[in-house]
């Protein structure tokens, strides 16, 4: 009896101490939970103020802001422009619309909605009208409700005898319907009023240039940050065989 007893006590200790070694604001999901996709739903929502501000202790760089070393937004026969040193602002306030975990087949299915993001660069253009010109200067720019869905893949590895996440392709797909932007003035006035005609003249083509980078961005920045976190812990102990 008192044998029992004993293995109760240790697997119990065993088990708190595998417990203990996630922290509060990461919520565990049983893999064989019958909620299981609103578990990580919620565990995401737990963890996303962390996320904001960065979470030292394991490595983990701010959400916010995403920076971009370039940005192409139009590439006209006449106009040609990119943005450089993007900082994107909003990305940690979402909300999850859907998701759905297959853990066995390695991949989880997330469509999050933005409700607004900024973007605050610097904007090098080039122009020809009457002859060649060209331009610098700050913009901004602010975009509502835009749509994602991505798809995250994982595999496990083997690390110190445990199994480990290794997240290791992220696709993502973006909708943004609309923007406000404003190319601030520069030394030449009259051009920059031109810049801003063409700003808001020719939207579809400037979503059509950011969008791809827009993609890449985030799903590298999401990986990163996915990796920094599951390498403190094994599979079992974020997703441990239980309900």
């Amino acid at each position: 009896m008192i044998s029992k007893k004993f293995t109760v006590l240790c697997l119990a200790t065993l088990f708190g101490l595998s417990n203990a070694l996630v922290p509060s604001y990461i919520e565990v999901c049983g893999r064989r939970n019958p909620k299981l996709d609103q578990c990580v739903i919620d565990s995401a929502m737990k963890l996303l103020p962390k996320l904001k501000d960065g979470i030292p202790e394991l490595d983990v760089p701010p959400l916010e802001p995403l920076e971009i070393e370039e940005l192409p937004m139009a590439n006209l026969d006449s106009f040609r422009a990119s943005a450089t040193d993007v900082k994107l602002r909003g990305l940690s306030n979402f909300t999850i619309k859907n998701l759905k975990v297959k853990l066995q087949d390695h991949k989880i299915y997330i469509e999050v909605l933005f409700p607004r993001v900024h973007l605050n660069s610097d904007y090098n253009v080039k122009a020809k009208i009457l002859v060649p010109i060209a331009e610098k200067g700050p913009i901004d720019m602010i975009t509502e409700n835009i749509a994602a869905k991505t798809t995250m893949k994982f595999r496990l590895i083997e690390r110190r005898g445990r199994q480990i996440m290794f997240w290791e392709e992220m696709t993502t797909k973006i909708f943004i319907k609309d923007y406000t932007a404003n190319f601030e003035p520069g030394e030449q006035k009259p051009l920059t009023q031109a810049i801003n005609q063409v700003l808001q003249t020719n939207r579809k083509e400037i979503i059509e240039s950011i969008t791809p980078s827009l993609e890449r961005a985030i799903s590298k920045q999401i990986l990163d940050i996915s990796n920094r976190i599951s390498k403190h812990f094994s599979y079992e102990e974020l997703f441990p065989d239980r309900e």
